[in-house]
Order: C-alpha cells, then structure tokens, then sequence
C-alpha cells in the first residue's frame, strides 16, 4: 500500500495486489481499537483468505455486518 498526506488528509492505495487476510482481537490500548473493527473488517472483505475479528470489548459492534453481507461479503458472525 502507498500513504500519501494531503491537504485533506491521507490518501491509501493498494498497489495492485488484494489485501491478505489477518486475524485481530480488540483490546484497550496499545491493543487493536475497537473503534478501527469496522473499517477494518470492510478492508477484510477485500483480502484473500479467511480472517477473524474477535471482539472483546463492545458486544453490539457488529451491527455493520449484515450490511457487508448485503453488498456480497462472505461473512458471518459467530457467538
């Protein structure tokens, strides 16, 4: 991926190549944020392979996931 800063912000592109795909537990700092959960299983349902996001801090944070689902991920919560 390339990170260029702009003047609106940043700026990711992906060289070409799909994202692989890696399992993350969230955890309060300097674990993986909760609040990242979302977009990042949105960039996981791009990747190759399977990934898993265990959420251990808010039970009700996955209620994006049927609209992932609704625009064609293979996705499913479990628990």
């Amino acid at each position: 991926m390339e990170i260029t800063e702009n003047e609106a912000g940043l700026t990711v592109e992906r060289n070409g190549t799909h994202p692989v795909a890696v399992n993350v537990v969230t955890a309060p700092h300097p674990g993986f944020p909760t609040d990242l959960q979302a977009q990042y299983m949105a960039l996981m349902a791009m990747a190759k392979g399977t990934a898993t996001i265990r959420e251990t801090i808010f039970e009700n944070r996955f209620m994006h996931v049927p609209e992932l689902a609704r625009m064609g991920a293979d996705i499913r919560v479990e628990g």
